[in-house]
């Protein structure tokens, strides 16, 4: 926005040099006043085509960040679908190995909760099958904060391109 209000400025600038100069050759012969307006129009048009391109690129960048938006969200369900089938095979190794009563605990097991499991029941630990399957779900957990936390900084790019005076905004798309 700040481009096309120092290109109107120079425009402006250009306008009236070229008014001044015609008003000088009635009355005199040779006035650098032309000369003037042309140089404000030159950078005037300078401005305005800075603008264009810096609008484009922002433009290109901000479609792009929604695309990668996507695709985030795509790799976050991904990973949240693989945490919760691999709790669910942790779930049912656990009721082979325990008693009926504590079934009953483990059916409610997230892929949030299985570090607490393995503190309430050590003897858990003991099983390298279950603690790699923990690993595993702890490892795509934090692939899950890591998709979102990309997320959230994409989110802010896209917000910063809204509100930066260098570009036109009102071209870019909010979806």
């Amino acid at each position: 926005m700040l481009f096309l209000i120092i290109g109107a400025i120079f425009a402006i600038f250009s306008f009236l040099c070229y008014l001044r100069s015609k008003m000088l050759r009635v009355q005199y012969i040779g006035s650098d006043w032309g000369a003037f307006g042309s140089f404000f129009a030159v950078i005037a048009c300078l401005v305005i085509f800075i603008l264009v391109i810096t609008t484009g690129v922002s433009y290109s960048n901000q479609i792009h960040d929604f695309e990668s938006i996507t695709e985030v969200k795509r790799v976050e369900v991904i990973n949240q679908t693989k945490a919760d089938s691999l709790t669910a095979q942790f779930v049912q190794h656990l009721a082979k190995e325990y008693p009926q009563h504590e079934k009953e605990v483990f059916k409610n097991i997230s892929p949030v909760a299985i570090s607490v499991y393995l503190a309430k029941y050590p003897e858990i630990k003991a099983s390298v099958t279950l603690m790699a399957l923990v690993e595993k779900i702890d490892q795509l957990q934090s692939d899950v904060y890591d998709q979102q936390i990309i997320t959230e900084g994409l989110l802010k790019d896209i917000r910063f391109r809204l509100r930066n005076p260098w570009i036109l905004s009102s071209f870019m798309p909010t979806e």
